[in-house]
């Protein structure tokens, strides 16, 4: 699992009641795992072997991010220029990047967890 520090939260609920956790940070991962709480005398039990690995959504970025080039035609190496439209340009958020085939259709993700931030430029 890595070399993660692992925190522990109390998260109580009986039967089988479904669990909202919140709070948790975006485009991160989480391993899941589940102990009984000792009531009444008895002792907290260990923690299961079983657990659900999780990760959390990409954040969300609020408006349009528009991409240029200097040429109708992208070649490898070429530097590209993007701008956020309607919405805060100071703004963080992660973009991943597809080429759109001749068909129209999205190939898979040609830049996986390969993160971009548009900054704002000043002056």
């Amino acid at each position: 699992m890595g070399e993660s520090e692992i925190t522990a939260f109390d998260i109580l609920t009986r039967g089988s009641n479904p669990v909202t956790i919140t709070g948790l940070t975006p485009d991160t991962t989480y391993f899941i795992y589940v102990r009984q709480i000792g009531e009444d005398g008895y002792e907290d039990s260990s923690w299961g072997s079983q657990y659900l690995e999780e990760d959390t959504d990409y954040p969300h970025v609020v408006g349009t991010v528009e991409i240029t080039a200097s040429n109708d035609l992208t070649a490898y190496g070429q530097r590209l220029s993007a701008k956020v439209k309607n919405g805060d340009p100071d703004q963080k958020g992660v973009w991943n990047w597809y080429r759109i085939d001749a068909d129209g259709k999205r190939s898979a993700s040609i830049s996986k967890n390969d993160y971009y931030q548009i900054k704002n430029k000043t002056g």
